[in-house]
């Protein structure tokens, strides 16, 4: 008997401790064996795929769990070691914040349960950060690698925060919307039920992925209308270019700005190396950006964050 295990959960960072199967018309058939590594591209093949599980044995169910738990804790010790072991915390709950996303987005449907863990992770993030605002080596420290929408998602409303309380949003409540809202911001490209758009190339993104965003998060009741915005809005611009609705200027919530400029961030990144000098050069068109995609009231204090995280 085998047991699932969502892929976005597997590191590549190290070595399997399990033989891992991957399941083809009902059949389980072997794909790595115990001691060999599952590389991120293969990971990012899979997710583009359509795949969200792997398999293992029932028996070796409780060895990978404690592998899974193993990685997560070797990722805090590097954020401590990057940023400051006040900032151990910090990376607990995002990574919290991550697996309850990877549940909700690899549901069948996605129930009230799933969107009051996503509030719940959030809140507590939010909590954190507010207690102990991230530092631009914090930020740099949890920005995630890996593949998958859980991971850009992450880092978006990682960022997001970070950027928010560099532009002076102190408001618990305003920054448990930013998060949340982009947390949340691309569950439009969930497809017939649960399959998930893993791709980040730009011209492959449905433009009606915001709409659809909002018909998937409407489902829970109770959710701040600013998360709502942030959802709908995130691909607009200052120009009015963007899309869903062609939407300019200060027709677009602030909020939504700043996770608009997070989200072009991360998803543009990822199509690079992730060098030093890719990270430079994606600065310099955000800040290419200003009054035509971001709103010049953002600038130049992102641009200051960015460099100061990214330096």
């Amino acid at each position: 008997m085998y047991q699932s295990i969502y892929l976005e959960k597997i590191s590549a960072s190290g070595v399997l401790p399990a033989d891992i199967y991957i399941k083809i018309s009902d059949r389980y058939l072997k794909y790595k064996e115990k001691g060999q590594e599952l590389e991120t591209k293969k990971i990012e093949t899979f997710l583009k795929g359509g795949m969200k599980v792997v398999y293992f044995e029932e028996a070796e169910i409780p060895t990978v769990k404690d592998w899974l738990g193993a990685n997560a804790d070797k990722i805090i010790d590097e954020v401590v070691a990057s940023a400051g072991g006040k900032f151990k915390e910090t990376a607990k709950k995002s990574l919290k914040s991550k697996d309850g996303l990877i549940e909700a987005l690899g549901a069948e449907e996605m129930s009230d349960d799933h969107f009051s863990n996503l509030e719940k992770n959030s809140s507590g993030f939010i909590s954190e950060a507010v207690a102990n605002p991230m530092t631009g080596k914090a930020i740099n420290a949890l920005l995630d690698g890996a593949a998958g929408i859980a991971a850009h998602s992450l880092n978006v409303a990682n960022l997001s925060i970070f950027l928010a309380m560099k532009l002076g949003v102190k408001d618990k409540k305003v920054l448990d919307s930013i998060y949340l809202g982009a947390i949340m911001h691309d569950f439009g490209k969930i497809r017939n039920k649960s399959e998930v758009l893993n791709s980040y190339e730009v011209n492959n993104i449905p433009d009606d992925h915001p709409d659809k965003g909002l018909a998937v998060v409407k489902k829970s009741a109770g959710l701040d209308p600013l998360v709502l915005e942030i959802i709908a809005q995130h691909h607009e611009q200052f120009d009015g270019d963007g899309y869903p609705k062609g939407i300019k200027g200060d027709a677009i919530k602030f909020e939504s700005q700043i996770v608009a400029l997070a989200n072009f961030f991360d998803q543009n990144l990822r199509l690079t190396a992730g060098t030093k000098e890719d990270i430079h050069n994606m600065i310099k068109s955000v800040a290419q950006g200003n009054s035509t995609l971001f709103a010049p009231k953002l600038f130049p204090a992102v641009t200051e964050a960015l460099k100061d995280a990214f330096k």
